[in-house]
């Protein structure tokens, strides 16, 4: 009988830890997602501080002999995930200064008669209002 007995909770054991022992399925993550779909890997993502937007972004050579990677990036509202913006930025440099405004920031050009707009290297974005300015004014 204590042998029975001994049965009986060995199995009442099993069964109590195989049913708590339940698989959590990882959560797929959209952002993650796109963002190996779109950039493929060594990719960096920047959420704003609200975890509403984000910035995917990624440094590539156009050509090998380039000595200045171009920065491509997107701003993902995440919620939906819409594209609100992208741009590629020669020798560039992109961040969360505020929560919902970004800053980018290209290498300088030389100004021309056909370009006199080259040193402007710096601009802002918010992601609210899905406008593009220049400038210390929000």
């Amino acid at each position: 009988m204590s042998f029975h007995f001994m049965k009986m909770i060995v199995v009442v054991s099993l069964l109590v830890y195989i049913s708590c022992n339940k698989g959590v399925k990882p959560q797929p993550d959209p952002v993650q997602d796109y963002a190996v779909e779109r950039f493929g890997n060594d990719f960096v993502v920047d959420y704003n501080e609200s975890k509403e937007y984000v910035i995917l972004s990624k440094a590539h050579k156009i050509k090998p002999s380039d000595p200045f990677p171009t920065l491509r990036f997107e701003v993902i509202e995440v919620s939906s995930m819409e594209v609100i913006f992208n741009d590629n930025l020669r020798g560039g440099k992109v961040s969360w200064i505020r929560d919902f405004i970004v800053e980018a920031e290209a290498m300088k050009g030389i100004p021309n008669p056909d370009n006199p707009d080259a040193n402007d290297n710096v601009y802002r974005y918010n992601v609210q209002k899905r406008k593009r300015f220049t400038g210390g004014f929000f």
